[in-house]
C-alpha cells in the first residue's frame, strides 16, 4: 500500500506553485475591507525541513524553492527581477529563515497563520464599533418606541420616559443618567478596540516568531 508522506516533497515545483498562488490570494483578499475566513484542510505537520533525511531522500526541493533561493541571495540584486508574486513568495520564506538559506519550508498552515495576523487589528476594531453602534442603534430605536417594551429596560426608553419638561425640571438625573450610560458604554468598547489591537497586532510585538516554538520539524 502506498503511504504519501510531504516531506519527501517539501519544496518541490509544486510547492512553489501552490504556495505561490496561496500567497498571491490572500494578498487579494486582505485587501478588501471584509471578514476573511480560511479553512485549512491540511494533515501534514505543516512545517518542513529541507536539509533533513526526508527531503534529502527525495531531493524535489532542488529543483523548487532550493534552486530559487540560492540563485537569487536577498542581499544582492537579482540580474534578471522575479515576477512581483514570486519575489512575495521568497520573502515569506525567508521570514521562516532569518539566518539565510531555505533549511525551514513552511507548508500552507503556517503561510496563512504568517499573513493573517495582520488582519487581526482591522477585525477587532470592527467588531468593536460594531458593538458600539448596535448599543446606539438600540438605544434610538427604544427612544422611538420602536425597540424593547416594557417592562423590559433599556436606556433608551429611560430618556422618552424622561424627556417630559416638567420632570426635567424636578428630576433631570432620569434622563442624564441613561445618556452617560450609553456615553460611557460605547466609549468603553471603543478603547477596548484600541486595546486589543495593541495587544495583538504583530506590528506593535517588536516582531513575533513566524516559526512557534510548539511547531513539529519534519
Amino acid at each position: 500500500m502506498f503511504s504519501y508522506r510531504h516531506a519527501f516533497h517539501a519544496g518541490n515545483h509544486a510547492d512553489v506553485l501552490k504556495h505561490t498562488v496561496l500567497i498571491a490570494t490572500l494578498d487579494h483578499l486582505l485587501e478588501k475591507e471584509a471578514a476573511l475566513t480560511v479553512v485549512d484542510t491540511h494533515a501534514g505537520a505543516g512545517l518542513y525541513r529541507l536539509d533533513g533525511d526526508y527531503a534529502g531522500t527525495s531531493g524535489e526541493a532542488a529543483d523548487g524553492v532550493l534552486r530559487l533561493v540560492s540563485e537569487r541571495p536577498p542581499a544582492e540584486p537579482d540580474p534578471v527581477p522575479l515576477a512581483d508574486a514570486l519575489a512575495r513568495y521568497l520573502a515569506v520564506v525567508r521570514d521562516f529563515n532569518p539566518k539565510g538559506g531555505a533549511r525551514i519550508y513552511p507548508g500552507s498552515p503556517f503561510i496563512v497563520q504568517h499573513l493573517l495576523p495582520n488582519c487581526v487589528a482591522p477585525v477587532i476594531i470592527a467588531a468593536t464599533l460594531g458593538i458600539a453602534g448596535a448599543i446606539m442603534a438600540e438605544a434610538a430605536l427604544s427612544f422611538l418606541g420602536l425597540g424593547v417594551q416594557p417592562p423590559t429596560p433599556s436606556w433608551g426608553s429611560m430618556i422618552a420616559d424622561a424627556r417630559d419638561l416638567l420632570q426635567l425640571r424636578t428630576a433631570p438625573w432620569t434622563s442624564v443618567f441613561p445618556g452617560l450610560a450609553i456615553g460611557a458604554a460605547v466609549l468603553g468598547f471603543n478603547l477596548l478596540g484600541d486595546a486589543l489591537r495593541d495587544a495583538l497586532d504583530p506590528r506593535f510585538l517588536g516582531g513575533r516568531d513566524r516559526a512557534p516554538a510548539h511547531a513539529q520539524l519534519v
